[in-house]
């Protein structure tokens, strides 16, 4: 077994099974019942038990290096400790299948829908983050008013209320002649020129297919 566990098989292993006789209750009411399968293997339930510790400990440690500490202390561990996580997993496991087969069909249909809602906000998350990289240098959109409002905002005494500051810059926008205006439409024509001209350069780098790509994949699961 690998020294570094993923983090998120960690995480999910903090989740334990617990269906008392409230949650049964709910769910005759036919309420959702949420029955989270227990962590993966007695060495993941070692992890939960320890990470913490270990963390707590050392405060300023990132996260691999704890988890290869603690799985250090597992290596090290007595045959018959670990005996006993591995009895508390089969045991958990013995559990979480004894809950699953009390569901009706009908909560079954409706936990398979709640994994399904789990998996699609994990993989839009992904998604999103993958578009973030790829428009990470993108120019931001932004008008002849807004490049105004940045100036005076930044040169309004503080502290002051924000929505009174606007309100104020809203105020002197009116007011200005179109002569007064222009210096700020040509740094908003400026911008559309950048943006347009990052267009471009993801078209030559080859990023506008995936970026398209991911936008659909995003819309799609947004639905």
């Amino acid at each position: 077994m690998s020294l570094i566990t993923p983090l998120r098989n960690i995480t999910a292993g903090l989740r334990c099974l617990s269906l008392s006789s409230n949650s049964l209750m709910a769910a005759a009411n036919k309420q959702p019942v949420v029955i989270t399968k227990p962590a993966k293997s007695a060495y993941l339930l070692f992890m939960v038990d320890n990470f913490p510790t270990v963390k707590r400990n050392n405060p300023n440690m990132k996260s691999p290096q704890i988890i290869a500490l603690v799985a250090q202390e597992w290596n090290t561990l007595s045959a018959v400790k670990k005996g006993s996580y591995e009895n508390k997993f089969q045991q958990q496991m013995k559990d979480y299948t004894k809950a699953l087969n009390m569901l009706t069909d009908e909560q079954k249909d409706d936990l398979e829908r709640q994994k399904k809602l789990t998996r699609d906000a994990r993989k839009l998350r992904k998604l999103k983050k993958e578009l973030s990289d790829l428009t990470s240098d993108k120019p931001k959109r932004t008008t002849s008013y807004t490049f105004f409002q940045k100036e005076k905002l930044n040169n309004m005494p503080s502290p002051r209320k924000i929505m009174d500051q606007m309100g104020e810059c809203a105020e002197m926008w009116k007011k200005l002649s179109s002569h007064e205006k222009l210096p700020y439409e040509r740094m908003s024509e400026q911008n559309k020129k950048d943006i347009d001209a990052w267009k471009q350069k993801t078209v030559a780098d080859g990023r506008a297919n995936k970026i398209l790509e991911l936008k659909k994949k995003i819309a799609e699961l947004s639905e």
